[in-house]
Formats: structure tokens, sequence, C-alpha cells
């Protein structure tokens, strides 16, 4: 009995034993599974986010995966939007009509698969997008899978492509014109040379007038040079040559003095110009039609501000090109004239005026291989930027490790929205930095509450709170963040700081753009 017993058990052990044996051989492959599991999720989930374009998913209204494309355009972290209302990234004025598409979206009955919106960026403000619909089911559940193309990159392209062609257009137009002047400037010249030799010096009114003639004929000659220049009929190697950007914009600033000093002054209008002039490099092409630009631009800004204001003129290097932004506090240009300020004969400045400024400039800024950028509020001032590829960077350039450790930070500007601001928004985004802008103290912290930064730029006099328990309240949430405080004058006394090292950097008002910005980087770059 007891051998049978025996011999049972052991059958059954050796059976379990053959049973854990295979549990085992089947846990593996489960393990193997799920590594190639994982790996396909990870795959996928790396798939959705480096789409090129924006894709969300909406259960009930509510975002419920938001890849990194549109994440990174409108600035925001996958917390900041997951669990939200859509239409909280809807602009105001677009929230009750997009309600009512996706309500039929969700009642199954006729909707748009497709709609135009403009959505809130996290610094508010706005991107427009072509967005397609289409309903899925994710965890058996009703969801509608979002497509959103970036429609400002479509229209600027769409806008670019018109620019080129009316360029080309007024391209033809020069060099028809030119030919045309270019005889009768001819034909002037001979003239005067013929009257100059028939008549005696002593007829003052006629030598007045062939003296205002003679004016005339030079300035046209000056035109037709113009007009060579746009229309790539100059001379082989006829203007070009190597010159320094800083002393071609010294020259259009001397060249203006009349207009944004002396005749303002005059009028008892007060022109503040302030430069900032960083550019080292050299640049090739015809100086003379790149002051002759800035000139014309330095113009429109004064003209922009009958009532005095602020003038900067900013020139830098950065990424292969040399830039320079000319940045006025004027009355700016009206939203629905920006698409056309380009435009051959377009003004906004009455029929006195031919409305070619804009239009030259940019097609003898194009002929240098280069671009014109233009940003303006009404109301508020206007940005014109340049930028010029450059030969030889003088300069020792910055290091690669300052360049990525810039291109890396997030910057909170809180500072009332001047031109002093939306320089410094200006210079560090072409830097790379990802820049927000607060208007005070209160705004300032609800962004630092939803959003963690690298380095915060304060305005004292913007703050409107008691200076320390605002900073402290910054170290609380944000104790690794760099703080660096406007001054006006020497305030330092004034800071009311029981720890002065609670701020990294404190600058001075008016700030002196080149020795702040060389700060900030060395501030950045200390850690």
């Amino acid at each position: 009995m007891q051998v049978k017993n025996k011999e049972s058990f052991e059958r059954r052990l050796q059976k379990l034993e053959k049973d854990i044996q295979a549990l085992r051989v089947r846990l593996a492959r489960s393990r193997d599974e799920n590594i190639q599991c994982e790996r396909s999720l990870k795959k996928m989930d790396d798939i959705f986010h480096s789409l090129p374009s924006g894709v969300i998913l909406l259960q009930q209204g509510r975002v419920l995966e938001i890849n990194n494309t549109i994440l990174q355009q409108l600035g925001y972290r996958a917390e900041d939007v997951t669990g939200r209302d859509f239409l909280d990234l809807i602009h105001p004025e677009q929230k009750e009509s997009i309600a009512e598409v996706h309500s039929l979206w969700e009642t199954g009955k006729m909707a748009p698969d497709q709609y135009e919106a403009t959505l809130l960026k996290q610094n508010n403000k706005n991107l427009p997008y072509d967005i397609k619909i289409r309903p899925i089911r994710v965890n058996n559940r009703k969801t509608f899978l979002l497509n959103l193309a970036d429609l400002e990159r479509r229209k600027e392209k769409e806008r670019e492509t018109l620019r080129s062609k009316k360029t080309e257009a007024l391209v033809t137009m020069a060099s028809a014109l030119k030919k045309e002047l270019f005889s009768h400037s001819h034909s002037l010249m001979t003239g005067i040379k013929i009257l100059r030799s028939k008549f005696s010096g002593k007829d003052r009114t006629l030598s007045r007038t062939l003296e205002e003639i003679e004016k005339s004929s030079h300035n046209i000659q000056s035109l037709i040079g113009v007009l060579e220049m746009i229309s790539g009929t100059e001379s082989e190697g006829q203007g070009i040559t190597p010159f320094h950007l800083n002393e071609t914009v010294k020259k259009a600033i001397s060249s203006t003095v009349e207009k944004w000093k002396m005749h303002p002054e005059s009028q008892g209008v007060k022109i503040n110009l302030r430069t900032y002039l960083r550019s080292s490099s050299l640049l090739e092409g015809n100086p003379d039609a790149i002051s002759s630009v800035i000139i014309y631009m330095l113009n429109n800004a004064v003209e922009a501000m009958p009532s005095g204001g602020d003038l900067y003129i900013t020139t830098e290097d950065n990424a292969g090109l040399s830039h320079v932004y000319i940045q006025d506090s004027g009355t700016g240009i009206p939203k629905e004239s920006m698409d056309r300020v380009f435009d051959p004969f377009f003004t906004t400045k009455g029929d006195d005026f031919m409305g070619l400024g804009l239009s030259l400039s940019y097609a003898m800024i194009r002929r240098h291989q280069g671009s014109i950028e233009i940003s303006s509020q009404e109301g508020q001032g206007t940005v014109l930027h340049i930028l010029l590829p450059f030969i030889h960077k003088e300069a020792a350039p910055e290091t690669k490790s300052d360049r990525m450790r810039m291109k890396e930070t997030h910057i909170l500007i809180i500072q009332e929205d001047d031109i002093a601001r939306g320089l410094l928004f200006h210079l560090f985004t072409n830097r790379g930095c990802k820049v927000d802008a607060a208007g005070d103290g209160i705004e300032g912290l609800g962004k630092l509450k939803r959003k963690k930064y690298d380095l915060m730029i304060a305005d004292i006099e913007t703050l409107q709170m008691d200076q320390e328990l605002f900073i402290k309240k910054i170290k609380e949430s944000n104790p690794e963040m760099f703080i660096v405080m406007i001054l006006v004058g020497d305030m330092t006394k004034d800071i009311h700081l029981s720890d002065q090292s609670m701020v990294d950097l404190t600058m001075i008002k008016p700030l002196d753009m080149n020795r702040a910005v060389k700060q900030i980087q060395d501030l950045l770059t200390s850690r």
C-alpha cells in the first residue's frame, strides 16, 4: 500500500514539475510578448507625437490625447491640456459656432467634417488652423480624431508666392522705367550743357533755373541707380562691395537726423532714438541700397509718431544672418492693411504718396538674398526686421553649448507692453528661446503656476505688489529659476529684501540691450 502511494505521489510530482516547466515557458513567452507590445506601443506613441500635423483625440468634448506637434505650436505641456474642454483652446469669438458643430457630432447628425478655427496659444496669441474631423472608437467609447493643419504657414506661403509675383512685376516695371528715364536724362543733361555754353553766367535767373534742372537731373540719375539695383541690370560688380552693417546703419541715421531730431524738436516734439549695434559681420552687396532702405524705414517710423515717441534700432548676428530691427512706438498699421504693405503703389498715407517705399525696399533686400518681416499693432507701434546673410564673421562666435543653452530656455518677461518689452521679446526669441510675457505681477504669478520657466525678467515698476512677497512666492514654486529685476535709476537701495541673494541679477533702465543680453546669457550658462 505504501509502495503504491509512493508511486502515485511521484507520478503527481513529475506531472506537477512538467506543469511548472510548461508555465515557465508560457511565462517567458508572455514576457517576450509583453516586451514586444511595449515596444510597439512606444513606437506608435513616437509616431503619434512626431506626426507633422497636430492630432487631438476628443471624448465628450474633452482632450483625451494630444500630440507634441500641436503642443509645441501652442506652447503648452500635455498636462496643461489633457482633460480640458477643447473649446477652452478656441478663440472666444468662435466658441459658440464651433460648440454647435461639436454638438451635431455628438448626436450623430449631419455635421461638417472640416472647418477653420483660431486656437489660443499659451501666450494668448492667435493661431489659425484647418481642422478635419473623423469619428472613431477608443476603449469602446465614441471618440473624435481631429487633424489640425497650421493655416498660418499655408497662408504665409501663399502670401510669399503672391509677393514674389508682385516683386517680379515690379522688377519688370523697373527695367522698362529705367530705360525710359535714362533716355530722357541723357537728353536733359545734353541740353543743360548746350545752354550753359551759349549763355553767360550774368543772367542769374537762368543760372538758378539751370541749377534746379541740373539738380533734378542728378535726382533722376540716382533713381536710375535704384531701378538698376531692383531690376538687376546694373553693370557687373557695379556698387557690389563688402561692407559693415553697423557703418551703413550709422550712415542712415546721420542722413536722417533732420527728420528724426531737428525738425520734430523745432515743432516741440521729441523722438527718443536709441541704438544697440551688436552686429560685427561683413556683408556683401550695395551699401547705398541697404542704406536707402534703412533711411526709408526710419522716415516711416518718424512719420508714425507725430506726437513723438521711442525709436529703437538694433543690429545683431545670429544663425548665419545679420539682423536689423527698427521699432517705433507709433500709430501702427491697421490689421486689414498688413497683408498689402509690400504691394507696389499701396499706401495708407493718402493720395500724395506713391506707395512704392516698402515694395522697393522689399525688392532691394531680396536682391541681397535677404528678407523683411513686419509686425505691428494698431496704436502700439511697428517692428521692421531685416535679415541679411553675411560673408564673414569677425567676432568670436558663441559656443555650441551657449547656443544650446539659450535654445532650451523658457523665459517669462513681466513688464508693461511697451517698446522695451517688445525688443527683449524679439532678441530672445531670435536666439531660439521660448518667451512669454505678462503685464503685471498677478498675471505673472498665474503663468508661473501653470508653467515652469528657467528665467524670469521682472520690471519692478510693473509688479504692483510687494516685491519680497512676490519673489518668495516664486521661489516656493520654482527655487531653481533665475530671477532678474529691472530697476529705474539707482533703485538698488529700494529693494526691500531680507535676503538679497534671492535676486540673481539687477539691471538699470533705460536698458543697454547689448549689456542686458550678454548678462542674461552669462547667467544662463553659469549653472
